[in-house]
């Protein structure tokens, strides 16, 4: 953890004095083997950064070549400058990076992101009653259709008490529709890895 102190501040102080060069640099050149040696909070805190700075292609470009990595600590420096910097052009690659990541810790704190940035082009939390209390469900839109795009909730694999649950997701998708609805429905379970985060 000392390194990565070092290094945002580093990068802190850099996007201060407005010099985002050397950050891209940093991000283009080394972030890939950052991730690979641990510390992606480093290639994550450069992510952050750069979203309001770079021109909106250029860091498409770039979230796109880290989203294909698919490390959570290092995405997640993309879901914060997308959401927090309201970069509507880019919410239809963040929408499309946590529906394709095989991370639940991912997906996870990008619903929790999105959900609280109340940005209503970007979701909706919808409560439902379950047992004595309620559960929660996360609901994106489609900013054009303003239909559902996405909804995910955690639910029940298996039947039976303290079964754990798993993230759902049903996605709108192309292809063939049914009778006279304009939804494609697709259905993705997310089974929590086991793996270690990188």
């Amino acid at each position: 953890m000392q390194d990565f102190a070092g290094f945002s501040t580093a990068l802190a102080v850099l996007a201060h004095c407005g010099q985002s060069l050397p950050i891209y640099q940093f991000a283009l050149l080394l972030g890939e083997s950052f991730i690979k040696e641990g510390k992606g909070e480093v290639v994550s805190k450069a992510l952050e950064l750069l979203g309001g700075e770079l021109p909106p292609a250029l860091y498409r470009s770039l979230a796109e070549s880290f989203a294909a990595l698919d490390s959570p600590v290092a995405c997640s420096g993309i879901v914060n400058a997308i959401v927090e910097g309201r970069m509507t052009d880019l919410y239809s690659l963040l929408e499309d990076m946590l529906a394709r990541t095989r991370s639940a810790d991912l997906h996870r704190y990008g619903a929790i992101m999105l959900a609280a940035s109340r940005e209503p082009d970007l979701t909706a939390l919808l409560y439902v009653p379950y047992e004595a209390g309620e559960e929660n469900f996360v609901v994106r839109f489609n900013p054009q259709t303003n239909l559902i795009d996405l909804m995910e909730a955690m639910r029940y694999r298996d039947v039976g008490e303290g079964k754990p649950k798993i993230l759902w997701i049903t996605r709108n998708e192309p292809g063939p529709t049914l009778p006279e609805l304009p939804l494609h429905l697709l259905v993705r379970v997310l089974v929590p890895s086991t793996a270690p985060l990188r």
